[in-house]
């Protein structure tokens, strides 16, 4: 699939696809699985999807579709918001396991209410811990990722330090709940086109000026 219907204010897919999300059918998907892994013995699939769970009747249908032509094959990476972890029912949490997914991300971002609020997250810092505790009843391991650096508004009066501060306390937070995490941590970084690279331009960020100058933005800013 492509696109997310989500409006964060950090990420491109608010520019890049318009918040519309497309996807191809349940059974597209498993033919093209099925195709890799008998042709070519591939045993295990990354999904990059931006957001792999918008239509969580769909995802049933290809991890059953997976097991129906008893497909000897792994995923990793799918990619999911917290709150809609909070919406998987009992069937989605044992199909999890029946197709192994070995690795699942979700996207924390922020510590705080105030700091997810500010990015337009639509989501909280509860909808993250209880689904880490639904994922930990069900013995599913989860990726977490979390970003520091963030534009904070003056009026918010919240320092870099205390912004990694809050961090912390969260992933201390989700390491009390279950300590078999993943956890990324990484530097905000603008994107053009974003709400929050807008507000950067207003603080004081230089864009860059030639496209040498973009090809190295993500490494050095």
């Amino acid at each position: 699939s492509q696109g997310c219907p989500w409006a964060c204010g950090f990420c491109a897919e608010v520019t890049v696809t318009k918040r519309i999300w497309s996807a191809f059918s349940a059974e597209k998907v498993v033919d093209e699985i099925a195709f890799l892994n008998e042709k070519y013995g591939v045993d295990t699939v990354l999904i990059y999807d931006t957001n792999f769970f918008v239509k969580q009747e769909r995802v049933k249908d290809i991890f059953k579709g997976i097991l129906e032509k008893n497909l000897d094959v792994s995923f990793a990476f799918l990619n999911a918001r917290a709150d809609q972890v909070l919406r998987f029912d009992q069937e989605m949490m044992d199909l999890f396991k029946k197709v192994k997914v070995n690795d699942f991300l979700m996207g924390a971002e922020a510590g705080s209410d105030e700091l997810l609020n500010f990015i337009n997250k639509k989501s909280s810092v509860a909808d993250l811990l209880n689904a880490k505790r639904l994922l930990k009843q069900n013995n599913i391991t989860a990726s977490l990722s979390f970003m520091v650096g963030l534009p904070i508004p003056e009026k918010m009066n919240i320092s870099i330090d205390e912004e990694f501060k809050i961090m912390l306390d969260n992933i201390k937070e989700v390491q009390s709940i279950d300590d078999n995490n993943n956890i990324k941590i990484f530097v905000y970084t603008p994107y053009p086109g974003t709400p929050l690279f807008s507000y950067s331009i207003e603080k004081g960020l230089k864009q860059p000026a030639t496209l040498e100058e973009w090809s190295t933005w993500g490494n050095t800013n």
